[in-house]
């Protein structure tokens, strides 16, 4: 049996109740966990802190705790917590959702079976009841399938994630992307090679409400695609070009840029639109990640 390490951030605004619940699911598992660290956003509440005292006390040989002085975001506390963790293999979990019994064992098989370096499943979303769920959040199963989908969304469910440590170290490891910590690193592993897969199983049940909904939709999460998108434009171009991306920082790169005839490039790739002559993306749901697909596939 391969060792995982459990990784999990929690923060004061969370459930004791639906902390249980998860705890409870991973230790449950066919495959039993050889670590579970746990990262403390930030100072959390009484009932909170209450829970992890009682599983430290009864699991004192797995449970890590990594206690951050204050909240700084998920991406920041999973950057944190992967640190620590000494396993290869590295199992997402949320502190608010249920993993079937042999959700690890069938991933970790299927990882080994498909040479994949990251890999999820398909969820059961729900309010209430996670025996009666609301839908199922299907993904692209295939290597190929997900590259494909990538152009568009984020390929993977990410608590329902196990990666391989090293690939995601050597991609540079999460960090601060808010509401898409996850897809940023999934699309740096696959540009660096990493290989995917997907379960074309639900083997985790994924808590969802109205607010969870809004963020996929929100304003902020717009946001922090058009950075996410303006940050890969750059490596693009300059992949294309065999220019280091470090000389090239805010305004200034778009003027640099000019001097390389980005300008018929952008045309003729298709994907990206020539706004007012200026090189720079159109933010649109069709092909807002396109130009990543240039970079991978190149």
């Amino acid at each position: 049996m391969l060792g995982y390490s459990v990784l999990m951030a929690v923060y004061y605004k969370e459930k004791s109740d639906w902390l249980r619940i998860s705890l409870d699911s991973i230790f449950a598992q066919t495959y039993v966990p050889s670590e579970v660290v746990i990262v403390k956003d930030g100072p959390l509440n009484d009932e909170l802190d209450s829970v992890l005292d009682e599983y430290e006390d009864t699991y004192k040989e797995k449970i890590k705790i990594v206690a951050l002085p204050e909240n700084g975001g998920l991406g920041k506390a999973l950057a944190a917590g992967l640190k620590v963790c000494t396993n290869e293999y590295i199992v997402r979990a949320d502190t608010d959702d249920y993993s079937k019994p042999d959700r690890v064992e069938k991933q970790l098989k299927a990882m080994e079976a498909h040479s994949a370096d990251v890999i999820s499943c398909y969820v059961s979303e729900f309010d209430r009841d996670m025996e009666h769920p609301d839908k199922i959040k299907a993904v692209p199963v295939t290597h190929e399938e997900i590259m494909k989908y990538g152009r568009r969304r984020n390929p993977f469910n990410h608590p329902a994630v196990v990666f391989r440590k090293s690939r995601a170290v050597h991609a540079g490891g999460y960090r601060h992307a808010p509401w898409i910590e996850d897809y940023d690193l999934w699309i740096r592993m696959l540009m660096d090679g990493s290989r995917g897969y997907n379960l074309e199983e639900p083997l985790v049940c994924m808590r969802v409400n109205s607010d969870t909904y809004m963020r996929r939709g929100g304003r902020e999460y717009l946001k922090s695609m058009k950075a996410f998108n303006r940050k890969y434009y750059k490596v693009f171009i300059c992949r294309l070009y065999g220019k280091d991306i470090s000389q090239y920082s805010g305004g200034s790169f778009h003027e640099q840029a000019q001097g390389h005839n980005i300008q018929e490039v952008l045309k003729e790739t298709k994907h990206i639109r020539i706004c007012k002559g200026y090189q720079y993306m159109v933010i649109s749901r069709k092909w807002l990640y396109m130009p990543l697909t240039h970079f991978i596939d190149s």
